[in-house]
This record gives C-alpha cells, sequence and structure tokens, in this order.
C-alpha cells in the first residue's frame, strides 16, 4: 500500500450495546391495564354493534357495516355489559322452554342405533 491510499472501512457500524433497566408486568397488570381502558368508538355504534351481534350477524359483517375493525367488535363482545347482557337473554330463553317429560327421555334412550 502507498502512504496515498486509505483503508477501506466496512459499511457494518459497530454499535455500542447499552444495557437498560428493565420492568417487568405480571400477567394480572397486563389484563388490568387491558380492562381499564374505555372504548374509543361513539356508544350509537357499540349499541348498533350488540343488535346485530344478537341478530347473528357476523364480527366481520358488522365491521363492515359500522366501518370499525373487526377487533373492535371483538371487543364489544368481551365487554361485561354484553356479557351480562347475554346471560340475561339465555336465562329468559331457557325460562320459556319447557322440560322433556321422562317419557321422551326414556324413548330417546331405548333407540339403538
Amino acid at each position: 500500500m502507498s502512504a496515498n491510499c486509505l483503508p477501506i472501512q466496512s459499511s457494518a457500524r459497530r454499535t455500542c450495546k447499552v444495557v437498560r433497566a428493565r420492568t417487568y408486568r405480571s400477567n394480572t397488570d397486563a389484563a388490568q391495564s387491558r380492562k381499564s381502558k374505555p372504548l374509543r368508538v361513539p356508544p350509537g355504534k357499540i349499541v348498533q354493534a350488540e343488535a346485530l351481534l344478537v341478530q347473528g350477524r357476523s364480527q366481520r359483517a358488522i365491521a363492515r357495516e359500522l366501518h370499525v375493525s373487526p377487533m373492535t367488535v371483538a371487543t364489544i363482545i368481551r365487554t361485561e355489559d354484553f356479557q351480562n347482557f347475554l346471560k340475561e337473554q339465555q336465562e329468559r330463553v331457557f325460562g320459556i322452554v319447557p322440560c322433556p317429560s321422562p317419557r321422551v327421555w326414556t324413548l330417546a334412550e331405548s333407540i339403538t342405533y
């Protein structure tokens, strides 16, 4: 090498690794922080989504119709209010349906396949 030549430097840069203190959350902390976030959806859309869900529409179809993310519809389903509403409706439906008579059970058990 002559005195006029410069050494070629590699394109890879050397970086110093900085050690940072990390804070770890337990799973319960993460679950609590998820629950505490309010939905950033207008209440009218939430009511519409719940009504469409009760009618049997799919989450994707509801998301398309209301112009929200399918994940937002899934979040609406997981809310405590909607879950309580579903439980009440199930109790009403199951309260209306009469119990089958014991004779029906004995007939069903006697059928062999």
